[in-house]
């Protein structure tokens, strides 16, 4: 008998679990599932925004984060249930495919070989410790499946890790941000020269964009393990996050 793949397997026990144990609404409160057939409909009608002043490049975020996309985010990363993870996944879909489509009209289709690199933030060291996996991984996973699917090349990359710790970033100003993540990522050692033997683009991945801090980190960390900043192969060519807030 075949196996079905780990994170697969894992989500379809997520999405039982919302049927033999029900739970309310994230973002209606209404009994039954974690997310309702409204508010998932609502969920998948938001369209993709796109940012270029925050990051220093372009920036596509699934929607806003307010409504049944920002109750849905918080709802996940609080631990609201694992179900959620595949409706935010086809959210960050799309935020990737309206990046790669914009970036192939810009380059043309034959500008690189090769599939597009999604570098995800990796999960803090304090948030290793208290959740125990990686919330935005699992998304990136799923959503990665659904781009193979629509014949988009995309794959994963696990090039970042934590340098140090870093404080919660709630409650933080652009200033402090900035300070609480400047040298907070790193690509280890032993993944350089694979990041430099990239054959496709990257985009960096994160859940959400605030003031732009993290994205910014991690475009630092990954230019300098490649000081030869070789412009063709991993270049980056902009981020996809889950949400993003409307400015502070």
């Amino acid at each position: 008998m075949s196996r079905l793949p780990i994170p697969f397997s894992r989500q379809v026990a997520a999405d039982l679990l919302d049927v033999v144990a029900p739970r309310d609404c994230v973002s209606c409160a209404a009994p039954g599932r974690t997310l309702c057939a409204q508010c998932l409909a609502v969920l998948r009608s938001s369209g993709p925004v796109l940012d270029h002043r925050r990051v220093g490049c372009a920036a596509v975020a699934g929607g806003w984060l307010e409504g049944v996309l920002g109750a849905t985010v918080r709802g996940y990363k609080a631990g609201a249930g694992r179900g959620l993870a595949r409706p935010l996944s086809q959210v960050l879909a799309a935020a990737v495919e309206h990046l790669v489509r914009g970036e192939k009209s810009i380059t043309g289709a034959t500008a690189h070989s090769g599939a597009y690199r999604l570098v995800a933030i990796p999960p803090s060291l304090r948030a290793r410790w208290t959740r125990g996996d990686d919330v935005l991984g699992r998304v990136v996973d799923l959503a990665v499946a659904a781009l193979r699917r629509r014949g988009i090349p995309v794959e994963r990359a696990r090039w970042l890790e934590p340098a140090r710790l870093v404080r919660d970033q709630r409650g933080l100003g652009a200033r402090s941000r900035r300070l609480n993540v400047e040298g907070s990522l790193r690509v280890p050692p032993g993944i350089r020269s694979c990041a430099r033997r990239s054959l496709g683009p990257v985009i960096i991945v994160d859940d959400v964009l605030t003031t732009g801090a993290t994205l910014r980190e991690a475009i630092r960390a990954l230019a300098e393990a490649d000081p030869e900043g070789s412009d063709t192969p991993g270049r980056i060519v902009g981020a996809a996050v889950i949400a993003a807030t409307r400015g502070l």
